[in-house]
């Protein structure tokens, strides 16, 4: 991408429709060579669904390189309300590198938001590997209720699945 900045003021002045996903592809661009650049830009766009949209994106670029550091940033930008965009990256994170997204999830302070990766880590490495997904588990520090409604989550919405599509005898 030559030109981000003016490639995002262009996308800004498009109509409701299209300016939301122009300025997301065009911060999913920019996040590909400047992350940090592009995660600067966004946080100062003024909140917006726009503003949302494109965070996620250049987060999401950027955990492909460097979990960490994209990961950190989003849990400083987004406020409470979008931390289903954390959520969604420590999710994929979870799925290809789970120990090192377990073990940031770990070192999250805001127990709600922790509660809430922690469950949707888990859900994604149960269904990958039920083995590593109980192995986590176990030499977590959680709390036992929490760590058995960890399991019951998973195994109630599996009963749900097989339900709903088993055929009645």
């Amino acid at each position: 991408m030559h030109e981000p900045k003016e490639a995002m003021t262009w996308a800004k002045g498009l109509g409701e429709g299209d300016r939301g996903r122009a300025m997301a592809e065009v911060a999913n661009s920019w996040a590909m060579v400047e992350p940090e650049s592009a995660a600067s830009y966004v946080e100062g766009l003024p909140p917006s669904p726009e503003r949302k949209r494109a965070a996620t994106r250049v987060a999401e670029r950027w955990a492909t390189h460097d979990p960490d550091a994209a990961l950190a940033w989003m849990s400083e930008t987004v406020d409470a309300s979008d931390r289903d965009s954390v959520a969604s990256i420590v999710t994929s994170w979870a799925h290809d590198q789970p120990e090192r997204a377990w073990a940031w999830i770990g070192k999250q302070e805001d127990p709600e938001a922790q509660r809430r990766y922690y469950s949707s880590a888990y859900a994604v490495l149960y269904a990958r590997d039920k083995q590593l997904a109980e192995r986590v588990v176990d030499e977590s520090q959680l709390d036992p209720d929490f760590r058995a409604s960890l399991s019951s989550s998973v195994s109630s919405s599996k009963k749900r699945c097989c339900t709903c599509t088993a055929d009645p005898e």
